[in-house]
């Protein structure tokens, strides 16, 4: 987990979708950055909760 912060999203890429969603008249409630956990959250959608935390567990 300290490799992912270490190496992680820049924090411009993340300030600009903060103020992307923050200047839009009708954000959505939940804003994903990222290819990566775009993926996660579309997973999380379809597969059974405990599978994903299997997952994250292998990677973390």
């Amino acid at each position: 987990m300290e490799k992912d912060e270490m190496n992680g999203m820049p924090p411009e890429k993340v300030a600009r979708a903060v103020y992307k969603a923050a200047t839009r008249k009708n954000p959505k409630p939940l804003r994903v950055v990222g290819g990566k956990y775009k993926v996660f959250v579309f997973l999380n959608r379809i597969l059974p909760r405990r599978f994903i935390d299997w997952v994250i567990g292998k990677i973390y």
